[in-house]
């Protein structure tokens, strides 16, 4: 062992030094050896490892169980002969008495790990023991000096790789092993020839030369837009630009090793990536890492950046002083101090920061710099070919999911080659300056290595793991302790900024705030209210000071999210949130707290005094008024801390952990109660009766006797036993919770809801109330049979009636609105805040209740690839999902009565898809909930429509049911109502009631389908069902998957989140005001001169109008999106009456479409102006301004024609038949002037002096001005 006795500092950096040597950058668990119990789990680099560490002076273990094992040790006794059974140790650990620990550094495997542990494993006469603790070399424990000098020399240790099983596919990259065989060049051997600058290693491969990619290019970082280059080899990126060392400035040609998306340098632009690029300014050493490449066979370039070879690190004064008070040094610059600084931040090299020698300070236009000396830095950058793209779309999970992943491959890749690599550097819009160098450098090196191209899919992925504990648990202690994290306080008047957030970040514009008060702090705008900002935490960040540093945003809320937005990717900021970055903005004096509540900066008009106390990020407790939050006596910060652990809860947490959380439920309202259990729930996957049941088990021993539901019984709690018991401790039962208690609307069919544990299990029973005076005995049967613990039957029967609750919901007979309240499919009322209406639950269901699934983000996500290029040949798609959210708008007007829309067309049209995707708006997308199969009778949906009622049905697969049951279904659904049937007693049963919206799916119109089976069709039964033909809709073909449709799929794993969002914002609407806008966009649908029957068709339409109106107003759809195109898309593809002949169908169609188009598209020829066509709209998205005209009203020798354009007829017919067809209707019933032989003209008239050749139809007044055989209420429009 070392002789040495170093100072705290130098210790603290071997340790340091030793722990980045020997262990990888992944989680290890670090043992105390004096209380096993007392563990810590961090990186071996997080600065907490060193503290705990100091505070274990016996030593500590480092476990190496992680990721299947990172070797082993074998511990001897002090005199037992320390000679490896294997190879040589990586390096050996002796303590002060002599014991030996020789530590194998193993990677590989588990199978491989497993067996290598057997081999090893003591046999009779052997004196050691395997385990996986390895003892830090600190304390009592310490290196041998051949070992510690190995790392005093800034050497690593040797890691051993085990091969891959045989006939095995490879799982992963190895730094120790070779890919590929043939010329791979070596580093030593010399290049093999010179591409302008560069030193080619090997011979580069006609597959690598060859490469076929897309990048993305730029003079300089600062534009705008970045040039998607065409489709290129490989090649002449590198002859064109990665082989030339430019000589100049920094700044200069960048690229983006894949496609932007509109040219914009933003990670979610990104569609492709060809390349992967590494930025290594660690001090690692470039020929080193060469050497690793080239023996793991890969092909890469490797080239220096402007700044390779600096000897200065430049550190900012105020963040040295702030890390060295926090750490209780004194503020004092030393160069002991330095390389502490500098390990802690863990960005350098050792062997970079042991030659530090000097430490200067200098005021700089930046600040008080402190400018470190040390050795030459090596700083490079190494771009490596895909052996396939990464397409994000095609990644699993939400796009988030895949841009993170791509950063984890990257600091994957880096621990590979044993090398920190920048982990700001690591987002995947990240662009590369092109080689260069300053003028007079001589060490600039462009190096490229021959080899086969990387497969990004065999990569390990490392996360950026925080230097704050992330346990919940810690946290808690913490506050618990007096340290009052958890609330954010402004500096001038103390506003709770988590209260505030919940009130109003929903509408503060961040950016008006910046622009008022310090907008000396604004960079760039990148968006409409979304700039790029200095970071109130610049002092913390690597390149403090930078002017030229973009990585902290600032967006006003309603931009791109509901909320306002201040972030920073730093690695330094990961710690930060929003709040913190707003207080010391605030705190450093950007501007006042005076803006929080001003009004010109909240665009949601939010009153402070009147909203409840909630957390940021979560909703308001809902009818907790004062006296109740003093009655249970939890503050704000209580219920905040429990949803913060509730959030932070895993799954198989312990027990003790799930206590403490339910714990401090026991002073909250029950509002409060219910959403950090259902929050608990889903983070934890522990059933919610099984929760709720050890809860209320917390509750009971919390409770004073005699209290709830048993004052005034004679009977009384022993929280000792958790019995009921009566007179002197006499059992009766066992304890059990009273859940809930319902009736009616009518005061009838009261009912108690119990939950009690039985067996270890929670269990739950629904009581009739009346069952306990008629079948009394029964109930307490049911109990029995439930293990339910019955001392006292007819105690227990007693007890039961004597129990009187208050009421805590009511029985409700549908789903949807009653009154200003909402049940949802998943079983949620929603209500106005301080709304007195009771919980309603349905009293006869076909569904179980359900939360939503996955995130809003994920479903977000997923329906994203709808609204791209504006749905175009995805119409059907976007309709459906507009339809979803529209629902409960229709219902708030009109609780009964389903209005109906039925796609069809041919298989493979996606019409089964589009379905799901209606359905995933209020919850699963399968026959839970809104999507139901109609491969069922009339009688079996109507028992079911009630549980959907007040949403949007998703109808499906049409042909498989009867035209009988299918005539019977639209009637019954129309008019909101079941049959009239008797109960088993013979007395008529409560009709059914229903409303809401409905679309179908089948392969015909639904007329036709009925007229096929010789079913009479009712006039106007296009007024009930509007048929869409979706047949010109791109093709989706079933059991083929598609980035597309494997995207669109994910709502099964996504949904029921957008609709709370859209009930929400019509609590306090008024039903008047949405028919009354309803009754606008059916005009601008059908024209003003439209009959009754037409508008009532069209209707449906204009209510899935207005949902996607409302939803771009939510964010749900993107406020770009073309909502008008849609509803005109549909309305033009609309099929009315498919029982008539064809002929007659498309001449009606005609007609009405003439009748609704004029001054729309078709126009008096003498009055068209050709430079200002058009009209004004309403303002919601109606397509008028600058649309192309359609046809002309003429005077032709003093009689009216009508000239319509050829590329329009046919849309003007819902696309139902060819442009020649309907020409040769139109000139068999003799309305058509013909031009010769011809059905068409090749020129309009003279206008101006100008003949203009565009082909056309002259269809004669007669047509148009007749009513006879005129049907626009029942035809196909346009």
């Amino acid at each position: 062992m070392s002789e040495s006795n170093p100072s705290a500092v130098e210790t603290a950096t071997f340790l340091v030094n030793f722990l980045n040597a020997a262990l990888p950058p992944v989680a290890i668990t670090f043992i105390s050896i004096a209380d096993p119990a007392e563990t810590l789990t961090a990186v071996p680099f997080d600065p907490r490892v060193i503290e705990f560490a100091r505070a274990n002076p016996d030593g500590v273990y480092a476990s190496l169980e992680a990721h299947h094992g990172l070797g082993f040790v074998l511990t001897y006794e002090s005199d037992a002969d320390a000679s490896a059974p294997i190879w040589t140790p990586s390096f050996t650990v002796e303590h002060d008495d002599g014991r030996k620990a020789l530590v194998c550094r193993v990677e590989g495997p588990a199978a491989g790990m497993a067996t290598l542990r057997n081999d090893v494993e003591p046999v009779k006469g052997d004196r050691y023991v395997v385990t996986t603790l390895m003892p830090l070399p600190f304390g009592p424990w310490g290196l041998i000096g051949d070992d510690e000098a190995r790392l005093d020399a800034g050497k690593g240790f040797k890691v051993f790789k085990l091969p891959e099983p045989v006939n095995e596919e490879p799982k992963g990259l190895s730094a120790e092993s070779t890919l590929i065989t043939g010329s791979i060049g070596s580093l030593d051997a010399g290049p093999t020839e010179m591409i302008n600058d560069a030193e080619v290693y090997g011979e580069i491969s006609d597959a690598i030369w060859h490469k076929k990619l897309f990048v993305s290019v730029a003079k300089k970082r600062e534009e705008k837009f970045f040039k998607v280059s065409p489709e290129l080899s490989f090649s002449d990126i590198l002859v064109s630009n990665l082989s030339k060392i430019r000589v100049g400035v920094k700044d200069g040609a960048c690229l983006v090793p894949g496609v932007l998306q509109d040219g914009r340098r933003l990670n979610n632009a990104v569609t492709k990536l060809y390349m992967m690029g590494l930025d290594v300014d660690s001090g690692a050493s470039m020929e080193d890492t060469i050497r690793k490449l080239q023996t793991m066979g890969l092909f890469f370039v490797a080239y220096t950046t402007h700044s390779h070879g600096t000897t200065t690190i430049e550190i900012k004064r105020d963040r040295f002083f702030k890390w060295a008070g926090d750490n209780g040094y004194e503020l004092e610059v030393t160069v002991d101090r330095v390389k502490l600084f500098l390990t802690n931040e863990g960005k350098y090299t050792s062997d970079v920061i042991a030659a530090i020698s000097d430490v200067i300070s200098s005021h700089e236009t930046s600040g008080i710099q402190l400018f470190v000396t040390t050795k030459p830095i090596d700083k490079f950058r190494l771009l490596f070919i895909l052996e396939q793209p990464y397409v994000i779309a095609e990644q699993m999970g939400t796009q988030r999911d895949a841009i993170k992943a791509w950063g984890d491959m990257i600091l994957g890749m880096g621990s590979l080659l044993g090398i920190s690599v920048d982990k700001a550097a690591r987002d995947c819009s990240r662009l590369f300056y092109l080689p260069s160098k300053a003028k007079g450098s001589t060490s600039a090196r462009v190096i490229v290595s021959a080899g086969k191209a990387l497969d990004w899919r065999s990569l390990p992925r490392v996360t950026v793991t925080g230097t704050i504990s992330s346990d919940p648990f810690d946290q808690a202690a913490n506050i618990m302790g007096g340290k009052i994290r958890g609330q954010i306080l402004s500096p001038q008047k103390g506003l709770h900024l988590q209260k505030w957030a919940s009130e109003r970040a929903h509408g503060f514009l961040i950016s008006q705030v910046f622009k008022d008060h310090c907008d000396e702090n604004l960079r760039e705008e990148t968006a409409p209210g979304k700039f790029t900002v200095l970071c109130p935490f610049d002092d913390d960040h690597s390149n403090a000071g930078d002017p030229d540093d973009k990585g902290c945003f600032i967006q006003d809320a309603g931009v791109d999210a509901e909320s306002f937005t201040f972030r920073c990717s730093h690695d330094s900021c990961a710690p930060h949130d929003r709040l913190a970055m707003l207080e010391k903005a605030m705190v450093d004096g950007w501007f006042t707290d005076d803006v929080l509540t001003d009004p010109q900066y909240d665009i949601s008009g939010a009153d402070e005094e009147n909203k409840d106390e909630k957390v940021d990020g979560e909703t308001a407790a809902e009818g907790q008024d004062d006296e109740e939050i003093e009655v249970g006596k939890a503050t704000t910060a209580d219920i905040a801390l429990a949803m913060h652990l509730a959030n932070k809860a895993v799954v198989g947490m312990s027990s003790a952990e799930i206590g403490l959380i339910l714990k401090m439920l026991v002073p909250m309202g029950p509002f409060d109660r219910q959403r950090i259990i259902a929050l608990l729930h889903k983070k934890a996957s522990i059933p919610l009766a099984q929760l709720t049941s050890l809860f209320k088990q917390i509750e009971l021993k919390a409770a004073p006797d005699g209290t709830g539901v048993l004052k005034g019984t004679g009977f009384r709690l022993n929280k000792e036993k958790t019995q009921i018991v009566k007179g002197t401790n006499d059992p009766v039962c066992q304890a059990f919770e009273v859940e809930g208690h319902f009736e009616d609307d009518s005061g009838d069919n009261a009912t108690l809801f119990l939950n009690f544990n039985a067996m270890g299990k929670a269990k739950s029973i629904a009581i009739e109330r009346s069952a306990l005076y008629s079948f009394g005995n029964q109930v307490v049967e049911d109990l029995a049979g439930m293990n339910f613990d019955i001392f006292e039957e007819a105690d227990t029967k007693f007890l039961l009636q004597k129990i009187k609750p208050p009421l805590t919901g009511q029985w409700v007979s549908r789903r949807g609105w009653h009154g200003d309240a909402f049940l949802t499919l998943g079983g949620e009322t929603i209500k106005p805040e301080g709304s007195s209406t009771l919980t309603m639950r349905m009293r006869e269901t076909t569904r179980r209740d359900f939360g939503p699934m996955g995130t809003l983000d994920g479903w977000t996500d997923a329906v994203g690839a709808v609204w791209q290029g504006n749905a175009i040949g995805r119409e059907h798609l976007a309709l459906a999902i507009m339809m979803g959210l529209a629902g409960p708008i229709f219902g708030r007007c009109h609780p009964n009565g389903f209005r109906m829309l039925s796609l069809h067309g041919p298989t493979s049209r996606g019409k089964s898809l589009a379905s799901k995707l209606l359905a995933s708006v209020s919850g699963p997308p399968t026959g839970e909930g809104c999507y139901l199969n109609l491969r069922a009778t009339s009688n079996g949906i109507e028992a079911t429509l009630p549980d959907l009622s007040g949403h949007t049905l998703a109808l499906d697969e049409g042909q498989h049911m009867k035209a009988e049951h299918a005539n019977e279904l639209v009637f019954m659904m129309e008019a909101g109502s079941g049959k009239i049937a008797a109960t088993q007693n013979r007395s008529a049963r409560q009709v059914r009631r229903f409303g809401g919206l409905a679309m179908m799916a089948n392969e015909k119109p639904w007329a036709q389908k009925l007229k096929d089976a010789d079913v009479d069709v009712s006039p106007g039964f296009d007024a009930r069902v509007l048929d869409i033909n979706v047949a010109g809709v791109k093709d989706y073909p079933k059991g083929e998957a598609t980035a597309l449709t494997t995207r669109l799929y994910g709502v099964e794993r996504h949904n029921g989140w957008a609709l709370p969002m859209v009930i929400n914002a019509l609590l306090n609407a008024d039903a008047k005001a949405l028919s009354e806008r309803v009754a606008d966009l059916t005009t601008d649908l059908v024209g003003e001169d439209a009959l009754g029957l037409e508008s009532r068709s069209l209707e449906t339409l204009a209510w899935v109008w207005l949902g996607g109106i409302m939803a771009k107003e939510l964010g749900i759809i993107p406020p770009d999106f073309d909502v008008a195109r849609i509803i005109k898309w549909a309305r033009d593809n609309r099929v009315a009456d498919a029982s008539r002949p064809v002929d007659e169908r498309v001449l009606g169609a005609l007609r009405t479409s003439i009748s609704r188009r004029r001054k729309i598209d078709l126009y008096r020829w003498e009055s068209f102006d050709p430079d200002a066509f058009g009209g004004s709209s309403h303002g919601d998205d109606v397509e008028r301004v600058n649309r192309p005209w359609a046809g002309f009203f003429y005077m032709a020798q003093k009689t009216e024609e009508l000239i319509i354009n050829a590329d329009a007829i046919r849309g003007m017919v819902g696309n139902i038949c060819s442009e020649t067809e309907i020409a040769q209707y139109l000139h068999k019933a003799g309305m058509l002037r013909k031009n010769g032989k011809n059905l068409h003209h090749d020129w309009l008239p003279v206008r101006g002096g100008v003949k203009e050749k565009v082909k056309n139809y002259r269809v004669v007044s007669a047509f148009y001005q007749s009513e006879e055989g005129a049907e626009p209420d029942s035809d196909v429009t346009a």
